[in-house]
């Protein structure tokens, strides 16, 4: 996949891309099938997109999780407190 992304014909088309931005080359993919910006090759450009797209959604780890409790849902105060003594390196 990401050999047609670096191939460099495709380079020009991949940063004019770039210039117009994911969210405009998603939309024009999923409501005209290209027509506006990608015209025939649709195809790289779900490739590039879905590249972009995992790029982005990286997970965070200094997020603290959620448990349920009786109150509904709450954080889990030992984790906190494992999280805060593994920053500060206790």
């Amino acid at each position: 996949m990401s050999d047609e992304l670096d191939d460099e014909k495709n380079k020009s088309r991949i940063a004019q891309w770039e210039s117009i931005g994911v969210d405009a080359i998603r939309a024009d993919l999923e409501h005209s099938n290209g027509t506006w910006y990608v015209g025939k090759h649709a195809n790289l450009a779900w490739k590039w997109v879905r590249s972009k797209s995992n790029a982005a959604q990286k997970p965070n780890s200094e997020i603290i999780m959620l448990r349920p409790n009786f109150h509904g849902f709450g954080i889990d105060l030992r984790a906190l407190w494992r999280w805060a003594i593994k920053k500060i390196g206790r």
